[in-house]
């Protein structure tokens, strides 16, 4: 069975390598007038402004949201103290039955196929075991992140995509330039596609 899947999963993963790989290129061909070369050159400012003002944007909501983001990682830490202090009282209670042999919750005397008598056997909360192998060990809560809610929170409310490259290819094209974009083959290419 082992080996099939080993097969199998070499299959898979040949034909993932096989697969080509394509990017989009975009070429920018400027008018051949006067005119036209100082209307792109004025895109290309409007374009560095937009960018400019974008980023300042982002920063700004950036900033205004860092009392939510310091609110939320409190109300985090809150949580976890919580389920920290219940993962404490899991593990006591853990060792005690551990040391003890207790199997406090679990049935007793269960019978295992592959032995002839009964063993002291438990199905409970954290699984089963029997003659030291012994359930699984309460896992401890994961302790909250500030940079990880900052990134969270960023991400639903601060927006740092303007839109301005679109902009600049509308006013490119009004300005009498061509942008032509085009797929390209750029691995594992099929026949004479490959670059």
């Amino acid at each position: 069975m082992k080996r099939w899947l080993l097969w199998i999963g070499l299959a898979l993963t040949l034909t993932g390598c096989a697969t080509p790989r394509f990017e989009i290129s975009v070429s920018y061909i400027p008018p051949q007038t006067e005119a036209g070369l100082a209307c792109i050159a004025a895109c290309s400012e409007q374009l560095a402004q937009c960018q400019t003002a974008c980023a300042e944007q982002f920063e700004s909501c950036r900033l205004e949201v860092e009392p939510d983001v310091q609110s939320a990682f409190q109300e985090a830490l809150e949580r976890y103290e919580l389920q920290r202090q219940q993962y404490l009282s899991e593990v006591r209670f853990y060792e005690i039955n551990r040391a003890l042999n207790w199997n406090f919750g679990y049935r007793r005397g269960c019978y295992h196929p592959y032995w002839s008598c009964y063993h002291p056997c438990y199905d409970g909360f954290w699984g089963w075991g029997y003659y030291g192998y012994w359930e699984r060990p309460p896992i401890p809560p994961a302790a909250p992140n500030l940079d990880r809610i900052r990134e969270e929170i960023i991400a639903q409310r601060c927006h740092s995509q303007c839109d301005c490259q679109s902009a600049y290819e509308q006013c490119y094209r009004n300005c009498g330039g061509q942008i032509i974009r085009e797929e390209r083959c750029v691995a594992n290419c099929p026949g004479n596609n490959a670059p």
